[in-house]
C-alpha cells in the first residue's frame, strides 16, 4: 500500500479538525445559529503550530465567519478578546511558534483528532 503524503494527511487533518471544532461548539459562538457552521481559525492556518490547535479556532456560521469576522477584523478581535480571551491569547502565541511536522507527526495528530471527534460525537 502506498504511504500517504504530507499533503494528503494535511487535507485529512483539516477536514477532521473542522468537524472537531463544530462538534465541540455545536453552534455559532457569535449568533447562536446551528446550521451552516464553519471552523474559523483565529491565527492563520499558515502557522502550522495553530492550524490544528483547538484553542486557535471557534465555530461560526457562514454569515458571521465570512461577512463579519473576515470583513470586520477589528470588531472580530475586540469581540474575541471580550468573549473568548483564552482563544485570543493562544492564537497570538501560536503565531510565534515554528513547527515543521514530519509525516509521523501528521499521522499521530490525525489519530488524536479522529479519537477526539469520536468522543465529541458520542456526547
Amino acid at each position: 500500500m502506498k504511504k500517504p503524503t504530507k499533503t494528503t494527511l494535511r487535507n485529512k487533518l483539516d477536514k477532521v479538525f473542522s468537524k472537531v471544532i463544530r462538534a465541540r461548539d455545536k453552534k455559532c459562538l457569535k449568533c447562536g445559529k446551528q446550521s451552516s457552521l464553519q471552523c474559523a481559525h483565529i491565527a492563520s492556518r499558515t502557522h502550522l503550530a495553530g492550524r490544528w490547535n483547538e484553542m486557535n479556532a471557534i465555530t461560526l456560521c457562514t454569515g458571521c465567519h465570512l461577512f463579519w469576522a473576515h470583513k470586520e477584523p477589528l470588531e472580530f478581535v475586540a469581540w474575541l478578546q471580550k468573549h473568548h480571551p483564552a482563544v485570543y491569547k493562544e492564537a497570538k502565541e501560536v503565531k510565534n511558534i515554528e513547527w515543521k511536522p514530519t509525516l509521523e507527526d501528521y499521522q499521530a495528530l490525525l489519530e488524536e483528532l479522529t479519537a477526539r471527534l469520536k468522543t465529541l460525537e458520542a456526547k
